[in-house]
Order: C-alpha cells, then structure tokens, then sequence
C-alpha cells in the first residue's frame, strides 16, 4: 500500500520541494516576525501577475491596514487565479462555504503539497499519521463521477466513508458493526454526526473503545463543535478529541482543542478585524481574516473567511481562543429517517448549480416533517425547468413524500458578520 505522500507525488504534487520550502521557515519563536516580511511578498506577487487583483487596488498601499479586505463576492470571477507560469500548477476547487456563496479559485500545486505537510505535522499531536486506518464521517458528493473520484481516493488513502444520509438508530447500529471489524487509527469529519452517533453509544452504554481498541483520536472539522460536545464525544468514545479549524479555500487555520486552536503560522498571517476593517487587539472578538503566505493561485489577500473569533499573541505564535461558526441541524422525515441538513443539501445545491450556474445564494427551510421551502437568489429568474429539475435531485436522494416549494427571493437574511444557516428547520424538539 502507497503511503499518503507518495500517493500526493503521483497526483503531482510537488512534496520534495515543499518539503524544502518547509525547512527555511523559521522556528516558533521568529514565526511572527518571518510573517511581516512573508506577507507582502505574496501580496506583491499577486499585484504584479494578477490583472484582476491589481485593479482592487486604487494604489499601490504603503501599509498592510490599507489592502482592500475581500470575500467570495469579490473573488466570485473565473480569472481572479494568474496565469503568469503554464509550468505552476493549479489545483482548481470549488466552494459554497458557510456563507453560501459558491465560487471557483485555484491553489497552486507546491502551496497545496504545504498545506498537506502542515497536517501531517499537527496529526502528531494526536498520535496519528495521514497513512493510518481512518474513519471518516464525511459528505460524499451525488454526482456519479464525483462520487466514483472521492470513493477511489479513500480505497487509496485507507480510509472507510461512512454514509451520512441515514442517522436513525438502526443505521448507527450498522456503524458500530462496522468498528467491530475494521482496526480504524482515528475518526475524522462533521462534528454533527460524529456527536450524534456518540450520544447512541452513551444512551445504550456503549463504549466505542472497547469495541475497536486501535482507536486513538477523534478530529472534528468543518462545522463548530462546542466544549460540551466534545466531552460527549471523549466520554462515548474513550479518546482525545481534536479541532481541525478552515476553510477549503485556505487550508488548516487553526488545530488543536476548544478555545485553544494553534494558528498556522507557518502558512497563513490571521487578523482579527471589526465591522469597519480596524485590526483589534487581542481577546476581542471579530472577524477572522487570513492571507495565504505562499498561495500563487487566488489572490486570497486579507480574506474574510465568514467566521469569529479573538487571537491571544504568545511567544510561540498565535492561539485562536474564541470561534463562532457554522453548526448543523437534523432534518427528520415523515418515515423517521434523520439526516444532517445541511450536508446532505450542500451536495444537491453544489450539482444543481451545475446547470443553474447563476446561482448566488441558497437556503433550506424545513417547515414540517414532509414540507420544505428552498430560497435561492441569482442573478437570473428561476425558470419552471430547473425548479423541477431540483425537485427531481431531491426526491431521488429522499424515499419520503415530501412538499418542496422552490421560491426566487432578492436576498437572504444574513448576520451582521456575513454568516447565515443554509438549512434551518422549524420542527419543535427535533
């Protein structure tokens, strides 16, 4: 079997030189200093090679404070990635985010391959490594193609995808079955189902250790996992639980417990910034803005990655030591079956805005058991042939006979800090 870097070389990614680039970084203690220079480096990059971003930019700024803060909104155009050198490669993803706004950016290869080597670093701590057995609670895409990528890349990474689409006791009683044959490292993925399937394993005295000895950790990503959660989860599971804190577009931000987060220093300069754009100093709380020190894709320059949280500055670098993001809600069929809202339709939205692309925004309510309202704005009306196509993705995916009433809204409810729930739903004690 392949180990996961060599596995990273065949896809072509650049781990050697990474790996070099890795060694000149500066230890701990210089890090804060080392960012300084690092971070206008890349945005002097990005201003030089890249049309698009140059022209965010009234004027060359003199200092940091000044550079524009961006979103997805700014960054929602197909030529924010440079194309400067056919011979850096890009790795070209796509998003919606928390914030709802789907776009496409670009990572180039050698900044991906750092990324890769930042987590192979932080999973030490929690006594595992990328080619350990793992159990991965995760959102498989719905597309076949897409499904048939992410199903080969686990078989190769020796990981087990656990479905997501079915929470009801008799499919966790499956889960537990499967623990009891596979010698599973970790668990990693959602919070949402992973605390679910941990309140199962308490309710019916369950521990999870005993069942599967080799387990050594648990890591929680993408979604909030409150302090409360996370002893729910070390108490059914009997292992150390870790927060793994990003964004698909940025990388690893933050790694480590609940309000104790270590900043990737190594990779990513992080601000704290209000609603005006002021930096504020340390223990306030706003919002959280990251620049990508090595990233020659998207110019990701003092990004706001639609979350909040307050920095603490040590000697050793940055602790993130407050988060506020997104967090998930059941949704329950008329059959009983319990399925995580939002993951489940992350996936629908991401292969409707396929068809649809003018898509911007979109957001579930489940209003009761069998009826659902579905807001989208976009630049353009909704047309009856997408609506049923739409309702056509859902029903394939949901045995249950639902109501969907698809509506074309100007906008969508949103916070002060941008955020908002994707799916929200109004079932009482649920």
């Amino acid at each position: 079997m392949l180990n996961f870097n060599s596995l990273l070389k065949l896809r072509g990614f650049p781990i050697s030189k990474a790996r070099k680039i890795g060694k000149e970084i500066p230890s701990s203690e210089h890090l804060i200093e080392w960012q300084e220079g690092k971070k206008w480096e890349i945005f002097n990059f990005h201003f030089k090679h890249n049309p698009y971003y140059l022209s965010l930019n009234k004027e060359k700024p003199s200092l940091w404070k000044e550079i524009p803060i961006l979103t997805k909104k700014e960054l929602r155009i197909d030529t924010t990635f440079n194309k400067y050198d056919i011979s850096n490669r890009m790795y070209i993803r796509n998003t919606s985010g928390s914030t709802g706004n789907p776009f496409t950016y670009a990572l180039d290869y050698t900044s991906h391959a750092l990324t890769w080597l930042l987590i192979e670093d932080r999973y030490k701590k929690a006594e595992i490594s990328l080619n350990n057995h793992q159990a991965r609670f995760y959102g498989l895409p719905i597309n076949f193609n897409e499904k048939w990528r992410e199903r080969t890349k686990d078989l190769l990474s020796k990981r087990y995808r656990f479905s997501l689409m079915d929470l009801s006791d008799k499919a966790l009683l499956k889960w537990i079955a499967i623990f009891n044959t596979h010698s599973f490292s970790y668990i990693y993925g959602y919070s949402f189902p992973i605390t679910a399937f941990a309140k199962f394993l308490i309710k019916n005295n369950i521990a999870l250790k005993n069942i599967c000895p080799s387990l050594k950790s648990v890591i929680v990503t993408a979604e909030m996992c409150p302090t409360e959660n996370e002893k729910i989860i070390e108490q059914a599971i009997g292992v150390p639980v870790w927060n793994e804190y990003g964004a698909s577009e940025i990388g690893i931000i933050g790694f480590g417990k609940s309000n104790n987060w270590q900043i990737s220093d190594e990779l990513i300069y992080v601000e704290i910034v209000d609603d005006q754009g002021n930096t504020l100093p340390d223990g306030e709380l706003g919002r959280i803005i990251c620049t990508p020190l090595f990233n020659k894709g998207t110019p990701f320059i003092r990004y706001d990655v639609g979350d909040i949280g307050a920095l603490k500055t040590t000697p050793n670098g940055k602790i993130l030591t407050r988060l506020e993001g997104r967090r998930e809600e059941f949704m329950i069929l008329p059959s009983g079956k319990k399925l995580p809202g939002d993951t489940f339709f992350f996936y629908i939205m991401k292969d409707f805005a396929k068809k649809f692309p003018p898509i911007s925004e979109y957001r579930i309510i489940q209003r009761d058991i069998d009826s659902f309202d579905i807001l989208i704005t976009s630049d353009k009306k909704l047309q009856d042939s997408y609506s049923l196509f739409l309702q056509k993705l859902i029903k394939q995916k949901i045995d249950d006979p639902i109501n969907i009433n698809i509506m074309n809204v100007d906008n969508i409810e949103r916070t002060r800090l941008g955020k908002f729930r994707r799916f929200i739903s109004e079932i009482k004690n649920h």
